[in-house]
């Protein structure tokens, strides 16, 4: 099995898992930061539909924008929880969405 069918896999298996469970949602509206630099994550946030921003502010105050991407099934947060650390980029989203608040015990448990 390639790398990439066990990562196809794994993410059909997570968005039918955060599908399943009955987890609170926030909605933001166009231009709301989904997650911001340096905060700290008490919970992961599914974006089932949106485009979003991504920026980085550097320790300088200089400001490199990675761009705009489409997202579809996307866990934001997930690298902070890996690291235990605060966000490293802001996100914004260009639309307005309704994102899934995943608790971070519950996605640990899985993992």
């Amino acid at each position: 099995m390639t790398i990439e069918r066990l990562a196809k896999q794994g993410h059909q298996l997570i968005c039918q898992w955060v599908n399943q469970q009955d987890f609170a949602r926030k909605t933001f509206d166009t231009g709301d930061f989904l997650l911001r630099q340096g905060q700290l994550n008490k919970h992961l946030l599914w974006v089932e539909h949106s485009v979003c921003h991504v920026n980085y502010t550097a320790a300088n105050g200089r400001r490199f924008s990675y761009g705009k991407a489409m997202v579809a099934n996307r866990l934001f947060g997930e690298i902070e929880l890996l690291t235990s650390g605060p966000n490293q980029f802001d996100v914004r989203c260009d639309n307005e969405i309704s994102a899934i608040l995943v608790p971070v015990p519950e996605l640990t448990a899985l993992l």
